[in-house]
């Protein structure tokens, strides 16, 4: 009689696929990233794998909607303690600044051309657009009435001038001997003016 092979079940397998997901990517970039690898880090079946992912840019998509939600936390969380609107809209930039310079990879996925076609991960979409909203909110707010019309180009240039201090601190394109929290900051001080 042959013997039943023993049924496997991770306990927490979205939390371990994603871990191991991040230490591949940070290792051999999303090129490297395989699921059979991942499975076999995690010590479950690719099959198992894939009952959970369709393929590669589905578990790309989940973990960078999860980053999503991670910054639009912790967002939230800075904007809890303002009373003022350009106060909140500092405390915006500085969330983004900060949730970028301490998870730069999970930052640059969210963001990533890796991740082919967007519009079939709705749940992605959602989240990131959750996150622009809230921009935009908080940039009305520190309009006066008759610049309301301005909403728009203003959250997308203080979202770039925040993306690309990221983006510069990353490749390490900062003024030499400067923290990279502090060149954030004069970036995010001189976009401040604006309002």
């Amino acid at each position: 009689m042959k013997k039943k092979a023993p049924s496997y079940h991770h306990g927490d397998l979205k939390n371990a696929v994603s871990k191991s997901a991040m230490g591949l990517l940070s290792k051999k970039g999303v090129e490297g990233l395989s699921l059979r690898e991942i499975a076999k880090r995690v010590g479950v079946t690719p099959t198992a794998l894939y009952r959970h992912y369709k393929d590669k840019n589905a578990l790309l998509a989940e973990i960078a909607e999860s980053g999503f939600s991670d910054l639009y936390e912790s967002v939230t969380v800075h904007l809890a303690s303002c009373s003022k609107p350009t106060e909140a809209l500092k405390a915006f930039g500085l969330a983004y600044l900060k949730y970028g310079i301490e998870h730069p990879l999970h930052f640059q996925l969210m963001f990533s051309q890796n991740l082919s076609d967007r519009s079939k991960h709705k749940s992605l979409q959602a989240m990131a657009h959750k996150l622009v909203v809230l921009l935009k909110e908080r940039v009305a707010l520190c309009l006066k009435p008759s610049r309301h019309k301005e909403v728009e180009r203003l959250a997308l240039t203080f979202w770039s001038a925040l993306h690309g201090a990221c983006e510069l601190i990353f490749r390490e394109q900062t003024p030499e001997n400067m923290p990279p929290l502090e060149f954030g900051e004069q970036i995010l001080d001189t976009i401040l003016q604006v309002f």
